[in-house]
């Protein structure tokens, strides 16, 4: 089973506790700090990852450091994926939680690549072009990628939409290697 599948599994559990319980923004919130902290902290997260330290020891430092941080749901879920081994995949599980979360409320996180950032408005603009498009609330996040040189990737949970220069003109380039300019006189050199 993939690491993803797991992450999933265990992030659909807790979604429905904490919808069941009325402690959804309790828990998104204690579930995000956590992350910040394990990427902020790299001792913390080596100390997470290291599958030679026993779970009663990792229980210990989580319930010392985080116990009156953390909302008594989560702290259970936090010990019961540390029971089963498989801390590494918080941040995964989050992410699926998240995913969760969005699902339910009709929304698809995005992301979008350009050569330059993105100011507020236009990101605002292509947001509500999209979500009218597939009928479904989309956030972006936008990312700035230079080497796009110009234009837009858009990418909307597994699809992909790549409007950037970068893009057309390595079609570009493929069309004119297939092309036979030999009709017109034109020679090609390698």
């Amino acid at each position: 089973m993939s690491d993803v599948t797991i992450a999933r599994r265990y992030a659909r559990a807790l979604f429905e506790l904490a919808l069941e319980r009325g402690q959804m923004a309790a828990v998104d919130e204690d579930l995000a700090a956590l992350i910040k902290l394990i990427q902020e902290n790299q001792d913390l997260k080596r100390f997470l990852a290291d599958q030679l330290i026993g779970p009663e020891r990792k229980k210990e430092l989580v319930q010392t450091v985080l116990a009156g941080a953390l909302s008594k749901t989560t702290l259970h879920f936090i010990m019961l994926v540390i029971d089963k081994r498989r801390e590494r995949l918080l941040e995964v599980m989050y992410r699926e939680f998240r995913s969760c979360i969005n699902q339910s409320a009709n929304i698809l996180e995005g992301e979008v690549g350009s050569a330059v950032p993105l100011d507020r408005e236009d990101l605002a603009q292509l947001e509500e072009k999209l979500s009218a498009a597939i009928k479904k609330k989309v956030l972006l996040t936008n990312r700035v990628e230079p080497a796009l040189i110009g234009g837009l990737v858009v990418k909307l949970g597994d699809r992909v939409y790549d409007g950037s220069l970068r893009y057309r003109l390595t079609a570009l380039k493929q069309k004119l290697r297939q092309t036979d300019f030999s009709q017109i006189g034109v020679t090609q050199s390698s």
